[in-house]
C-alpha cells in the first residue's frame, strides 16, 4: 500500500508511468480516503512506476513510487533510479610491469556498487583492485592482462555496463606516437600527439 499526504487535505489521484496513464480499470487498485494506492493480488503486469498526484487551493504536488515484481516477493523503491554513467573509462596501452587505471563512475538513487570483469568472467587476481568509486586498478601489468574489461555498475533499482580495452606491449616497445617528452620506457607521463589528438596520457 502507498500513502499520498498533503496539507490541507487534498484530491488525489494516482497515475501510472511518466506519461501519467489511468490505472487499469480493476477492482484490485483502490484509493483509500487516506489517499493511498491499495493493490490486491499483485501481478508481474503490476510493476512499473505509480505517481500520485494531490492538489488543493495551495497548488499540486506529485511523488513516484517504482513497483519491482521479483518472483513472489513485492519490492517498493521509492524514487529509485537505474546506474547511469557520469564517467565513462578509455582504453588503454601500457608496457609489461606498469600501472593501469580504468576510471569509472556513475549516478543513481540509491548509489550504485561496481564490479568489473573480464571478457564476461569474475577478476580474481590480487593484482586487480575495484576501488569503490568505480575504479578498476591492475599493478604490475602482464601480457596475459591484455582484454576487453566490463565496468558493471548495479543497484536495486537496475544495473548497466560499459567496455573497454588494454592492449599491453613487451617490454621495451614503444607505441608509434609522433611526440614525447617522456620516454615510455620511463613509465611516467607522455604528452604526446597521435592522429589528432593531444594531450597528457598515463602509459
Amino acid at each position: 500500500m502507498y500513502l499520498c499526504l498533503t496539507i490541507p487535505p487534498p484530491r488525489v489521484s494516482w497515475t501510472r508511468g511518466p506519461d501519467h496513464l489511468p490505472l487499469p480499470d480493476s477492482q484490485r487498485y483502490t484509493i483509500t480516503p487516506s489517499g493511498g494506492l491499495f493493490i490486491e493480488g499483485v501481478i508481474v503486469n503490476d510493476k512499473g512506476e505509480y505517481i500520485c498526484t494531490g492538489s488543493n487551493i495551495e497548488g499540486s504536488v506529485e511523488a513516484s513510487a517504482l513497483l519491482i515484481i521479483q518472483g513472489k516477493s513485492l519490492i517498493l523503491h521509492l524514487n529509485s533510479e537505474a546506474p547511469r554513467f557520469s564517467t565513462l573509462p578509455t582504453d588503454s596501452t601500457v608496457l609489461n610491469w606498469q600501472s593501469v587505471e580504468f576510471i569509472c563512475s556513475a549516478e543513481g538513487t540509491p548509489p550504485a556498487t561496481f564490479t568489473w570483469t573480464k571478457a564476461g568472467a569474475q577478476i580474481s587476481d590480487q593484482r586487480y583492485t575495484v576501488l569503490s568509486s568505480g575504479t578498476l586498478r591492475i599493478v604490475n601489468v602482464a601480457q596475459h592482462d591484455q582484454g576487453q574489461y566490463e565496468c558493471h555498475a548495479s543497484n536495486r533499482a537496475g544495473a548497466n555496463f560499459t567496455v573497454v580495452q588494454l592492449i599491453v606491449l613487451p617490454e621495451g616497445r614503444c607505441p608509434d606516437w609522433e611526440q614525447r617528452k617522456v620516454s615510455c620506457e620511463s613509465g611516467g607521463i607522455a604528452d604526446y600527439q597521435r592522429r589528432g589528438r593531444s594531450g597528457p596520457r598515463r602509459i
